[in-house]
This record gives C-alpha cells, sequence and structure tokens, in this order.
C-alpha cells in the first residue's frame, strides 16, 4: 500500500494549480521505503532500485553497553530476507 504514495525517479510534478516549475519545489523520488513492526521487532526496508525487500529481526541483534555498531552494507542489491547476519562493523 505504501508503494501508492511513492514518487519514482524522473516522476513529473503533477501537482494542481502549480502554473509553472518556479511555483513549486522539485519533486524528490521516494529512495527507501521502510516498515515498522514494533511488536514482532522487525524493521524492513526496501529501495528504489531494487524489487527485493529486506529486513532486521531486532531479536538477533545485540544492543547491549558496550556492543560494536553495525550497519547495511550500502550499495547491495542484492540484498532479500532477513540480513542480520549480513550487518558490517562501522569502524
Amino acid at each position: 500500500m505504501i508503494k501508492t504514495v511513492s514518487i519514482p525517479r524522473g516522476a513529473n510534478n503533477t501537482a494542481v494549480g502549480i502554473e509553472t516549475e518556479d511555483d513549486w519545489p522539485t519533486v524528490w523520488p521516494t529512495v527507501w521505503t521502510t516498515l515498522a513492526d514494533s511488536v514482532h521487532r522487525l524493521y524492513s526496508f526496501q529501495s528504489a532500485d531494487s524489487p527485493n525487500l529486506f529486513w532486521l529481526d531486532f531479536s538477533r541483534l545485540d544492543f547491549s553497553e558496550g556492543a560494536p555498531v553495525k550497519s547495511v552494507p550500502g550499495n547491495d542489491t542484492s540484498k532479500n530476507g532477513e540480513v542480520s547476519a549480513r550487518l558490517t562493523v562501522m569502524k
């Protein structure tokens, strides 16, 4: 359902009542779509560059004091499914 309000890359501004592009700011595309499920402790992502949906299961992550900070590897459009094991330690 959230994809119905996403703005694709290269979309034209079709706002009603806008006479020229000077009357309205540049259209910014939707780069990421995210969904948080606090009941099941899941956080889902989908990149505009890939149809794949991937998510983190927070119950598989270490939030203890002193645990290393990790991130999702960037520019990897092959991500799919649960990716907590693929996180990398930030330097």
